[in-house]
């Protein structure tokens, strides 16, 4: 098997030595170690150094970016890096399972006709049972079964076989802000034929934790961009199917209630912005969008009036009133879900939000 284990990193030299130690300590067989180091300014390098030494079996290759390109480009960098038929992009922060190798093996050897193949992952399993294995042709196909978005936006599960996405490079470039370009890489292979293949298994090949607050993405920033990587789908209907799948994950249009409404325009009324600047982004992707952008521009158009508030406030009042028929109705008034079908965790604070290492 002709593969490169390609880690993208970035001032993580502690994960990085975690993980070298891990790969060590691993049957790799022939499998080639690609560290592209986005310029960091720790001791990685060092680190890389100390594990391509005579004591380490590992066939180590370093490179160091002359500047920090971003995350998602430099994850894309490993693909012009590595020079083997297959090649694995393990985040710096997760560990592969001992018999990664193996496992690997196994499904490019009965999957030759795959261009992608996706391993199972704790965060599959925090989603839905993949308890068995499925293959799908072509991008309609890929998009009506995938069984988890989280799971194929996961670069850790996902192996390529390099030369047929390398052509498609400069289209996932496009979507650098998307913070998900290698979703743009994979739907562009999979329109290119409807004999173009991706296998998903139910094995799994890393070991995943959450990642500390201090070394995670930043949700706010994700939450704007992620969207738009459905514009590299190439109809209306599949955008919306895939922006289906990417909300039963990810808050990218979050209900709103006069509830809320009345806290965010009080408290933070930038969040009631970002509100709508989602729904406009969804609308723009795909048209059943539409009325809940404009349900989004009305709310926050009213919310900056003040007779509108009043009566919210006023509502409000009575829901916490004696009288209960009052009461009762005033909080169902309140706790109606004007623009979207679930209500998911608060978000975090926009002025909060800043960006964070990536990988």
């Amino acid at each position: 098997m002709d593969i490169t284990i390609a880690i993208p990193t970035y001032n993580r030299s502690f994960f990085l030595s975690r993980l070298l130690g891990r790969l060590s300590n691993t049957n790799l067989r022939n499998a080639k170690v690609l560290i592209v180091d986005n310029c960091s300014t720790d001791d990685t390098q060092e680190v890389a150094r100390m594990y391509a030494g005579d004591n380490f079996k590992l066939n180590l290759r370093y490179i160091k970016n002359a500047a920090n390109i971003g995350g998602d480009a430099n994850i894309l960098r490993c693909f012009e890096v590595a020079d083997t038929e297959w090649v694995w992009i393990l985040g710096d922060d997760d560990l592969p399972v001992f018999n990664c190798i193996e496992i690997l093996s196994n499904a490019i050897e009965s999957h030759q006709d795959c261009q992608y193949l996706n391993f199972a992952s704790t965060i599959l399993a925090l989603r839905t049972d993949r308890s068995t294995g499925f293959t799908t042709s072509g991008i309609a196909d890929l998009v009506t079964r995938l069984d988890c978005y989280s799971n194929l936006l996961f670069i850790s599960a996902g192996v390529f076989k390099r030369l047929a996405f390398l052509k498609h490079l400069p289209n996932a470039y496009r979507y650098i802000y998307a913070y998900s370009s290698q979703l743009a890489l994979i739907f562009s292979v999979m329109a290119e034929s409807a004999h173009n293949k991706c296998y998903f298994s139910p094995a799994f090949l890393v070991d995943w934790e959450p990642p500390a607050r201090d070394i995670a993405w930043n949700q706010q920033l994700f939450n704007l961009g992620a969207p738009f990587i459905a514009e590299a789908l190439p109809s209306f209907s599949l955008r919306d199917e895939f922006i289906q799948k990417i909300r039963n994950i990810q808050e990218i249009a979050p209900s709103l209630t006069l509830g809320k409404l009345l806290t965010l325009s009080g408290n933070d009324s930038s969040q009631l912005i970002l509100i709508q600047r989602q729904y406009s982004i969804l609308a723009s992707l795909t048209p059943s969008y539409s009325a809940h952008a404009s349900v989004a521009y009305l709310l926050v158009l009213a919310s900056r009036r003040a007779v509108f508030m009043k009566i919210i406030r006023l509502i409000e009042k009575i829901s916490r009133s004696k009288y209960t028929l009052l009461a009762n109705s005033a909080s169902s008034l309140l706790g109606a879900q004007l623009l979207s079908k679930d209500i998911r965790a608060p978000m975090i604070s926009f002025h909060e939000a800043r960006l964070l290492p990536r990988k």
